[in-house]
């Protein structure tokens, strides 16, 4: 990565609050997508407006989009102040999410990521999540 870059470092899911990442996650269980990124030196200190996002698609059904959300601001702001930076998604429960209310049995779903950084020829980073699960609970 150079000083004029900003890159994904991984997307994964988590139980809300967890610790690590999370694969699996049940009716009633709530979840969390996390995306950690890194700003090269020179964007970061110039303060380059930014953009962070993710949709997350069901492999299952092939529902392209089924959730996506977007986050704005500039590096070094309140919201990106070091040049890590971990933003978490959520927490929400995936049978919540418009268009997954009828959902039934198991569905395999994976989060796209971007960021993207500076307004004039923008610097763009995209990333996977590993494939995860959503299962009906018999609780």
């Amino acid at each position: 990565m150079g000083p004029n870059d900003v890159e994904i470092v991984r997307v994964y899911t988590r139980q809300a609050k967890g610790d690590i990442a999370d694969c699996t996650f049940g009716t009633n269980e709530k979840c969390e997508v996390v995306v950690e990124a890194e700003a090269g030196s020179a964007i970061w200190a110039m303060g380059a407006q930014y953009w962070i996002g993710i949709s997350i698609r069901d492999l299952t059904d092939n529902t392209v989009k089924v959730y996506s959300t977007e986050e704005a601001s500039s590096l070094g702001g309140s919201q990106w102040e070091e040049k890590t930076y971990r933003k978490v998604f959520g927490p929400f429960m995936l049978k919540d999410i418009s268009g997954l209310t009828k959902l039934q049995g198991a569905h395999c779903f994976e989060v796209l990521a971007y960021v993207r950084a500076g307004l004039r020829e923008p610097d763009v980073s995209f990333a996977r999540s590993p494939l995860f699960m959503y299962y009906e609970s018999r609780r």
